[in-house]
């Protein structure tokens, strides 16, 4: 099969299930991701393929959140300029959706993905969920506040460390796809394209964040072994 026969039956299939098929492209390219940031990274715990993988993780964000979120919001952003794509707009409405993305669509993206990799990278429940549904109705809505919280401080910190610098490298990224995909993409392939090119941009950030975090664990491993007091 031809790459250009590939490419209509991927582009029958974007007319007749544009949703569906946009979710299987955006869990493939994010559980890639997953997979080259962590080989890159050396971070070999994302391999074994079990529910609470890295990669699956990866790909259940791509397809169960990512995509529905990009999908509305890019569909919103082409209906308020009248469904042209960018195509037929004037050089001033041009200007204008372009903005409208800037300052709307990439910070919330970029805030999803980074929230998204602050938890995958960093989240272990303290709780034993087996045990914790055995337990009393009382104790089970404590240990769940013990862990929501626990999750709302990884974010809070993994936004406050990495998101200004993600915000940047999309918004910079973003803007140069807005140029093509207005003058060259028909609306329908806008959130394609986007997944393609930040699937790229998103293995580099999240390859960044890996390495970051590993030296974080060792410096503080380092420390812990100078300060441990010697036995005799």
């Amino acid at each position: 099969m031809s790459i250009c026969s590939v490419n209509a039956v991927y582009l029958n299939a974007l007319a007749k299930n544009p949703l569906l098929t946009k979710a299987i492209t955006a869990g493939i390219l994010n559980g890639l991701n997953e997979l080259i940031a962590s080989a890159v990274s050396k971070d070999y715990s994302s391999f074994a393929l079990k529910p609470n993988s890295k990669i699956i993780q990866m790909i259940f964000y791509g397809s169960c959140i990512l995509t529905p979120v990009s999908h509305n919001l890019y569909g919103v952003l082409t209906r308020i300029f009248g469904n042209a794509g960018g195509k037929n707009l004037t050089p001033v409405l041009k200007a204008l959706q372009i903005i409208t993305s800037l300052v709307t669509i990439t910070p919330i993206l970029s805030g999803i993905f980074t929230s998204w990799i602050s938890i995958i990278n960093n989240y272990k429940p303290d709780t034993d969920m087996a045990a914790m549904v055995s337990s009393s109705p009382k104790k089970v809505v404590v240990q769940l506040k013990h862990e929501i919280l626990k999750v709302k401080n990884i974010v809070q910190k993994g936004l406050s460390q990495n998101y200004p610098r993600i915000l940047r490298g999309s918004l910079v990224t973003n803007l140069m796809c807005l140029m093509v995909a207005q003058n060259l993409l028909s609306p329908e392939l806008w959130v394609v394209f986007f997944n393609a090119v930040y699937f790229v941009l998103n293995t580099y950030q999240n390859t960044r964040i890996k390495i970051q975090k590993k030296k974080e664990v060792s410096r503080a491993q380092a420390e812990q072994a100078h300060t441990k007091p010697k036995v005799n």
